[in-house]
């Protein structure tokens, strides 16, 4: 029989750079990017640039929506007109937010989308206990999630890897904490870690945390 012809990855994305090209308007520079967490106490300020391929053409209106996970749409700002930007309370969480604009001649640019991230408020972490001495290093916790998309976010005073269900939550080195002054301010990361939970949402967490200024031979 015959063979069909394959389309390489390459020509694939050519097509997808030309079709986009054939719009006459677009959209950049999105934020947020996802590149940094959102303040959980106050609304996400999302702003965009709109670009045209025809000199003068100015933004008549604009729309914004934010998607979940699952992909269900969770806000939906209608039609908005003005400065391209938009307010917008959200859960804390991981999400995708696209834009879509539009000229005053009828032109409608597609929809161009980017990720936002919401951390938990202020309060999230109090009373919530360190875990760690000279002696345990190596912690063990069973939890159920009680639905999905699970998070697992992780603080730590110092460098540690994190494993669920014996898989590592990132391909990173050196996580989760950063450089901080640590009475001031503590850095925490956060893990999707929905596709590693087993078959009834539970999870077996595994931080094995390094020794830090303990492996000092005079401490």
């Amino acid at each position: 029989g015959s063979r069909k012809p394959r389309i390489s990855r390459l020509a694939m994305r050519l097509f997808a750079a030309f079709a986009a090209s054939c719009f006459a308007v677009g959209t950049e520079r999105l934020r947020p990017d996802g590149s940094y967490p959102n303040r959980g106490d106050k609304p996400v300020h999302f702003t965009f640039a709109p670009t045209s391929l025809v000199q003068g053409t100015e933004l008549d209106g604009f729309r914004i929506r934010v998607w979940d996970n699952t992909g269900e749409v969770v806000k939906e700002s209608g039609d908005l007109a003005g400065s391209p930007e938009h307010w917008a309370a959200l859960e804390p969480g991981r999400y995708l937010w696209g834009v879509q604009w539009w000229t005053q001649d009828g032109e409608t640019s597609p929809w161009k989308t980017s990720e936002v991230v919401v951390s938990p408020s202020q309060g999230f972490w109090d009373g919530i206990p360190w875990l760690g001495d000279a002696q345990a290093n190596e912690f063990l916790g069973e939890f159920d999630a009680a639905k999905a998309p699970a998070e697992l976010l992780v603080a730590a005073l110092g460098f540690g890897t994190v494993t669920v269900n014996g898989h590592a939550v990132s391909s990173d080195l050196l996580s989760p904490s950063g450089w901080t002054e640590t009475e001031k301010r503590v850095l925490f990361r956060s893990y999707n870690i929905t596709g590693l939970l087993n078959s009834t949402g539970g999870a077996t967490v595994h931080v094995a945390l390094g020794c830090g200024y303990r492996c000092d031979a005079a401490g």
